[in-house]
């Protein structure tokens, strides 16, 4: 298991993208979120957490308009490699 806290700035966002074999979970600390995983969205606020399942495309938006903190937990260790990342094409 890994554990990351990250800052992302209003607005941001990645590409929508699976991680192989590699589960994550994510717990918002500050400021509000739009979250989809599979084809599901929904909202969250500050002490709510997300789960993305290995393989699944999701994507996490900030829509506060102060930045966004959250813990990033992978399993296994995702170790920020770009080569264990599917980025999704988006239409």
């Amino acid at each position: 298991m890994e554990v990351l806290l990250g800052t992302l700035e209003s607005n941001g966002k990645a590409l929508p993208h699976s991680h192989p074999g590699v589960e994550q979970a994510c717990f918002l600390l500050s400021g509000t979120a739009a979250v989809e995983v599979g084809g599901d969205h929904f909202e969250m606020t500050a002490g709510e957490a997300c789960f993305f399942p290995a393989d699944v495309p999701h994507v996490l938006t900030v829509t506060s308009a102060e930045p966004a903190s959250l813990l990033v937990i992978y399993s296994p260790p995702y170790g920020e490699d770009p080569a264990k990342v599917v980025r999704q094409n988006v239409g």
